[in-house]
């Protein structure tokens, strides 16, 4: 039944969308800029009246034991900026996509235990940990169109002191390079920097990459937690965290890792005298890992 709803009201959409880009073909011949450019306002208008929407945990969640949170309170909920299909999925699945995600971040985390996000998409696990513990948290995304996202909830949520966004892809050395984006969508991922990920573009830019040794040269850290999921490069990221990883004493490390790429990735976390905890498939077709690395 939800299925059939969701096609008659998506189909419904359509024409409502239809019609006025029809009509758009026709009054620009008289009118070459503005109502093109106020229907658009229009629309912008609606969706950005989706701002505040506030994320509660349903009791259906519990029926389908995948996630029991002892720290999320619907009395203090989250709130999401939602404009596109993909960042409303992502807000929806909180709790269930990757429940080893947040499981992870409950027994860890903590109040004084930063988290550093590589890959943070639109940022729910970082707004999720900062939300939750108060504590810092660094979150690194290059897609300008997550950005988008991510920097308005970080407002919505009041949590522009504890947050950092940093905007540079992260890779093994700092040099200037393509960053491809996989899809040209907000909260889309399989994005990549200078060939380091082998998937196709909407779009790509040039930009200047940092590497983790030296954003974090001159703060001493520990106790921290790490998130790696970038779709691919992630033994780049760590060959260029080296030191940092090497001089901070106790990391919690949560990283994606393929088939090409575990090996090397666990020779570079041995060096380190990091223990494997544990080790995920994350779908049916068993293409990707998700490990749990401790020092």
């Amino acid at each position: 039944m939800t299925k059939l709803i969701r096609y008659i009201l998506g189909n419904f959409l359509k024409i409502l969308i239809y019609l006025p880009s029809q009509i758009n073909k026709i009054l620009i011949k008289f009118d070459p800029n503005h109502f093109e450019n106020y229907i658009e306002d229009r629309f912008q208008d609606i969706i950005d009246k989706k701002q505040g929407t506030n994320f509660n945990l349903p009791k259906s969640y519990y029926d389908l034991k995948k996630y029991d949170s002892k720290l999320y309170n619907n009395e203090n909920p989250l709130k999401f900026y939602t404009p596109s299909r993909i960042s409303s999925e992502r807000v929806a699945s909180l709790f269930l996509k990757e429940p080893y995600t947040i499981s992870w971040i409950e027994e860890k985390g903590g109040k004084n235990k930063p988290l550093i996000d590589i890959g943070a998409n639109m940022g729910i696990y970082s707004l999720y940990y900062a939300h939750v513990f108060g504590s810092e948290v660094y979150s690194f995304e290059p897609s300008f169109r997550n950005l988008d996202l991510f920097s308005r909830n970080i407002n919505l949520n009041k949590l522009n002191k504890k947050i950092h966004l940093i905007s540079n892809p992260i890779s093994e050395t700092e040099k200037l390079g393509i960053f491809n984006i996989g899809k040209n969508r907000p909260a889309a991922a399989l994005s990549g920097f200078d060939n380091e990920v082998k998937n196709t573009s909407d779009l790509s830019f040039s930009t200047q990459s940092i590497t983790l040794d030296n954003y974090f040269k001159f703060k001493k850290m520990e106790n921290i937690l790490v998130k790696i999921d970038v779709d691919g490069g992630e033994e780049y990221i760590l060959k260029g965290a080296k030191s940092f990883l090497n001089q901070t004493n106790k990391v919690s490390l949560e990283i994606e890792t393929r088939h090409s790429t575990t090996n090397e990735i666990k020779n570079i976390l041995e060096s380190l005298k990091f223990k494997l905890i544990n080790k995920l498939f994350e779908n049916d077709e068993k293409s990707y890992f998700i490990e749990f690395w401790e020092k």
